[in-house]
């Protein structure tokens, strides 16, 4: 992957692998973001709209309900921007593969691949210790599922810093 920002726009390339692999948790995240809290799985509900802040506030049902309604409206709220990138990497053609977004939108992008990490984590039942041990160690008992959800966060973690540091270049 490249990362280069130009006048006002972060310009990413990507190889096949790259492309398809972005595609497919952009893909995860438009269906998961269109779903209501209620909707979703258990483990991601609780990843992504967890109430516990709420209850140590002591929040009312009333408060909890609109804070869940506000936060899954700020999800959704990215979803045109979502369903443009799916388009964009879906697009046939030969490597590389580009992705052109307006540095405003740079945060979005990066809260989405955040989202599907902690998805990925809490449906594979990983805690934060689990995903920072090295995926590719050899660990007789890790099972192929979860060692696979590893794999996922640390390259979404890469694709990560390596867009931070070309949307924060002078």
């Amino acid at each position: 992957m490249n990362a280069r920002r130009i006048e006002g726009k972060l310009h990413l390339q990507f190889n096949a692998f790259e492309s398809h692999f972005l595609h497919r948790v952009l893909k995860v995240i438009v269906e998961n973001y269109k779903a209501s809290p209620s909707d979703l799985d258990v483990s991601t509900a609780e990843a992504w709209y967890s109430t516990r802040g709420c209850l140590s506030a002591k929040m009312s049902a009333e408060e909890i309900e609109e804070w869940l309604a506000a936060l899954h409206q700020v999800k959704s709220g990215s979803l045109r921007h979502l369903e443009d990138w799916v388009a964009a990497l879906a697009a046939p053609g030969p490597s590389p593969h580009r992705l052109t977004i307006d540095l405003r939108d740079v945060d979005v992008l990066l809260r989405v691949i955040n989202d599907y990490r902690l998805m990925t984590a809490a449906r594979q039942q990983l805690d934060d210790a689990d995903t920072h041990r090295d995926a590719m160690m050899d660990d007789p008992d890790l099972p192929p599922a979860r060692r696979a959800a590893l794999l996922e966060i640390d390259l979404l973690a890469w694709l990560m810093e390596i867009i931070l540091a070309a949307a924060s270049e002078a």
